[in-house]
């Protein structure tokens, strides 16, 4: 091959990688609306085109890095019968409660006014008594955990939420026996203004932790219980900043 056709050859080399790497950094991060009830075509683009809120996890799942998720006061489930499926957090997902549903800014929001529930209890059948657990056969039917938030890293939001109904009852040396509320494995996601209640496991009722660095700020833990360790919080190999929090 000739110097000249080699040449040739490595510019369109470089112009290929850098039409390919401009491509990949042009592409924006997507904001989506989500309403209990969803609205219009349901796409997410505007309130007036909400996603359902069964369509939360599959849409957590696709999300990338730096997209946001605004979601309407209202009560969201995992699933509507499976144990084993939770809002799964993604590494850079920003992931906001307590909207009424109109709102064109982050600021106009009221989590308080606006309730917006994450929760286990599939059946919408618990009686749990605070600080105990499940009363009878209740909960047994709930999502193991109701949040993971596993391998994420600080760029990854949940802020005002209210989270309820996790039962995580099982084999104590297995996942499924830890964090109700949250299950995170490797983690350090941003919590804010959140409030974990009645959720329930051997270790971490509200929140299990192990080797994170999570920072939980201006959250309330309230009712949560555990068999062994940690009603409200479970940390193991690794502390968390928890700041302003009941």
């Amino acid at each position: 091959m000739t110097e000249a056709k080699k040449t040739k050859g490595w510019l369109l080399l470089a112009v290929l990688v850098g039409t390919l790497y401009c491509l990949a950094s042009g592409a924006e991060a997507a904001q989506f609306f989500v309403t209990q009830a969803g609205a219009g075509s349901e796409d997410g683009t505007t309130w007036g085109n909400a996603l359902k809120g069964d369509q939360l996890v599959t849409k957590l799942k696709e999300a990338a890095s730096g997209d946001v998720f605004w979601v309407a006061a209202g009560t969201y489930k995992p699933h509507a019968t499976s144990r084993d499926v939770s809002f799964t957090l993604k590494d850079g997902v920003a992931f906001y409660g307590g909207f009424e549903g109109t709102e064109t800014s982050l600021d106009q929001r009221n989590p308080a006014a606006h309730v917006t529930i994450l929760t286990g209890d599939l059946q919408s059948n618990d009686v749990f008594i605070d600080g105990v657990g499940y009363s009878g056969t209740t909960g047994v039917d709930n999502s193991r955990h109701v949040v993971i938030a596993s391998g994420v890293s600080a760029a990854t939001i949940l802020d005002g939420f209210t989270i309820r109904g996790g039962n995580a009852h099982g084999d104590a040396d297995q996942p499924v026996s830890k964090g109700g509320g949250i299950y995170n494995l490797g983690g350090s996601p941003t919590v804010r203004a959140c409030t974990f209640t009645a959720n329930y496991a051997l270790y971490g009722g509200g929140m299990y932790n192990n080797d994170s660095s999570l920072t939980v700020q201006t959250c309330t833990f309230s009712g949560n219980a555990a068999t062994d360790d940690g009603g409200g919080i479970h940390n193991i190999n690794g502390p968390p900043t928890v700041q302003g929090c009941t």
